[in-house]
């Protein structure tokens, strides 16, 4: 969940974008790099958002398939007590806000546009994982985020892979070409010798294609710290 890129005071956070109210406290190790840290990096603004959402119903005012999912999932998140205002992403996020530090962002659109375009057989693969199949999204929910928590990367390794199955190309947008596009800030980044921090979703860094290996191939080695969660 934490590494620091050696030789540098620019750590990478894998996120968890939606944390139980009842247990999201995050530990000191992930503070003290925050406290390090003069330029703080996220997705996106959890909070308020950056770039407009593509429309979410049709001209007839029914929900486009992606959306529906999405506002489903976000429900059944919900109800397990997963919200966004508890995430990693907006507890340092308000900090930032707060201690006036240099934000910036990876994303360069509205997420959303990923799931918007992604092929329709795909996006109605999605709704009925969430309508007809809520325990089994409820279940890999759970499981996802203990995978997380114990930065077990081998289960975070087969859902991400399960993901591209059953959804190419929205992870294909999804994960690889969006952590391709980070890539270059998250370099000059770490070139410009400024002590930051760098905050993602956890499946952005598993892989060949995740950010650690991109970035190692840039020439940097990274230490994993330890974390008790």
């Amino acid at each position: 969940m934490l590494f620091q890129v050696k030789g540098t005071h620019v750590y990478f956070i894998a996120s968890f974008h939606r944390l139980p109210i009842d247990n999201y406290y995050l530990p000191a190790a992930v503070w003290s790099a925050y406290q390090q840290s003069k330029i703080c990096i996220f997705e996106d603004n959890p909070l308020t958002g950056l770039h407009p959402c593509p429309p979410m119903k049709s001209d007839q005012n029914v929900y486009y398939p992606w959306a529906q999912a999405l506002l489903l999932s976000t429900k059944l998140a919900e109800s397990l007590g997963f919200v966004v205002s508890c995430c990693v992403d907006s507890q340092l996020l308000r900090e930032s806000i707060e201690d006036k530090k240099t934000l910036d962002y990876l994303d360069i659109e509205n997420v959303c546009n990923v799931f918007a375009s992604a092929p329709i057989e795909e996006q109605n693969l999605f709704l009925d994982l969430v309508t007809n199949h809520s325990d089994k999204y409820i279940e890999n929910l759970r499981r996802h985020y203990t995978a997380w928590r114990n930065w077990d990367v081998e289960t975070l390794t087969e859902m991400l892979n399960l993901n591209f199955t059953l959804f190419p190309e929205m992870y294909r947008h999804l994960i690889t070409l969006r952590n391709q596009l980070w890539c270059p800030k998250i370099v000059s980044t770490i070139s410009s010798g400024d002590p930051a921090i760098i905050v993602a979703g956890a499946s952005h860094f598993i892989g060949t294609e995740g950010i650690c290996q991109l970035t190692m191939n840039h020439g940097y080695d990274l230490l994993e710290i330890p974390l008790d969660l």
